[in-house]
């Protein structure tokens, strides 16, 4: 059984403040752009969290946040997949019940075992 460790709020550099919500938002799980933005943070870390983007954050380094903050390819992906996840958050839910809700400010969530978070 693998323990999950808390992780501290990390200081990032205020263009990367955005990595801090897409870490936590589970589409990051099913979508190969995600991982990759993630993976390109610290490979390594990557790697031994098991794909974990929350201890990626957490254990990157100040001079490799600082590095990236001005890494115009990493900023630029980056702005691509906020912009993505931004537009599905804008679109208007396919059915009846769901466009209701939405309207009514209600929201639901469905958690299930048979379906992993990740491998």
């Amino acid at each position: 059984m693998r323990v999950l460790g808390i992780h501290p709020p990390v200081s990032l550099p205020p263009n990367l403040q955005p990595l801090a919500d897409l870490a936590r938002d589970l589409r990051w799980s099913w979508r190969p752009a995600l991982r990759a933005l993630f993976a390109a943070v610290d490979p390594a870390a990557w790697e031994r969290s098991g794909g974990n983007p929350v201890a990626v954050i957490a254990e990157a380094s100040p001079e490799r946040l600082a590095a990236l903050s001005q890494d115009r390819l990493f900023l630029t992906q980056m702005a691509a997949l906020l912009a993505e996840l931004g537009i599905e958050n804008a679109e208007e839910p396919l059915h009846p019940a769901s466009r209701a809700m939405r309207t009514q400010g209600d929201s639901i969530a469905y958690f299930s075992a048979e379906f992993g978070l990740t491998e």
